[in-house]
């Protein structure tokens, strides 16, 4: 529970930190293309788990 915390206050002053380095439109640009990639790879996920689920 204590490594949830860290981690969670080290995103939170990151998040405030990266701004001031980093433009925004890059930020918005990385974000986007993770978001896609994510969702990319839940859909094959839960594509090739349930095209397999018949086998198992």
């Amino acid at each position: 529970m204590s490594a949830l915390a860290l981690i969670s206050i080290l995103a939170i002053s990151l998040g405030k930190f990266i701004p001031g380095i980093i433009d925004r439109k890059v930020i918005t640009m990385v974000a986007g293309i993770a978001f896609i990639l994510i969702g990319t790879s839940f859909a094959l996920s839960a594509l090739c788990t349930s095209a397999f689920a018949g086998f198992v």
